[in-house]
């Protein structure tokens, strides 16, 4: 039985590429800065564990840095799938290096849990390898599921480490019941959000990755936006980075929901983007 081409709608080019560069943007911006402060993950091992002068590694941290903006500003001048691939691959070297340092108790979780910050440059490199546009073709199934699967392991990753108890996700609640509801047992308090925290996290996951429900989406979109700048809150300068490197955590669903074409899944981002093209002065080409 076939569908009914009134269930699926052509994505919208413009609307796909304003959420693709701003992603890419916020997340590479927020890790340049933390790099060029902190060190990359490849640079700290190449210091910790090599025999390596350390203005070696701090050049060849410049230039893993230096290499990430330069694809980035290649990716916005032509739509070519190799600044996609090389930005991908850069934020997946870093995730299997930030395992090798093993300077956390979860930093085994690091790949899955960093899954969608790499993972979605590769799929979208994918996408334009096979069409050089990302238009209807972006529609492709591969890459729909490339998009779910990253952002999926993210959240269930995320999800697993908060019933284990993650320190740092431990803090974060702690410090937000003492600002909002303090409480004379936060301790307590906080291993109970964080256990239902965990369920949520692998809820959602799990039904993105096999089916992409409005529902949940768009509490990835929320709930993503508010941990990442959680950290803004906390640690109000290297917090805003923190934030940034998250983007793909609020934006994939968003972008998903583009993707995928359905028109339950674009309605709650229809209107917004429409009023915003038009109060900046550009007019909207009318919706297929």
């Amino acid at each position: 039985m076939v569908s009914s081409r009134m269930d699926r709608i052509i994505p919208d080019k413009r609307m796909i590429a304003v959420l693709v560069y701003l992603t890419a943007c916020l997340q590479v911006v927020g890790y340049s800065f933390k790099a060029l402060k902190t060190g990359s993950s490849f640079a700290q091992y190449l210091h910790l564990n090599t025999t390596l002068d350390p203005a070696w590694a701090t050049n060849i941290n410049q230039i893993y840095v230096g290499l990430m903006i330069t694809a980035l500003v290649l990716a916005f001048f032509r739509w070519s799938p190799w600044p996609f691939y090389v930005i991908g691959t850069l934020f997946l070297i870093d995730s299997i290096f930030r395992t090798a340092l093993g300077q956390e108790a979860t930093s085994a979780l690091a790949i899955p849990g960093e899954c969608a910050r790499y993972l979605w440059f590769l799929a979208i490199g994918f996408a334009l390898r096979n069409a050089r546009t990302l238009d209807i073709e972006i529609g492709l199934p591969s890459v729909r599921l490339l998009l779910r699967l990253g952002l999926a392991l993210t959240f269930i990753t995320h999800g697993f480490e908060a019933l284990l108890q993650h320190p740092g996700f431990l803090d974060l609640v702690m410090q937000a019941n003492q600002s909002l509801i303090p409480q004379q047992n936060s301790t307590v308090l906080a291993t109970n959000l964080l256990l239902l925290i965990g369920v949520i996290d692998l809820l959602v996951g799990l039904v993105v990755l096999f089916r992409p429900s409005r529902t949940a989406l768009v509490y990835m979109a929320f709930w993503g936006a508010i941990t990442a700048f959680s950290r803004v809150i906390f640690a109000p300068y290297s917090g805003v980075f923190e934030a940034l490197i998250r983007a793909p955590h609020f934006m994939l669903p968003l972008l998903i929901m583009i993707i995928e074409g359905q028109r339950t899944l674009r309605k709650p981002i229809r209107k917004v983007y429409s009023r915003a093209l038009r109060r900046m002065g550009f007019v909207h080409t009318p919706w297929i």
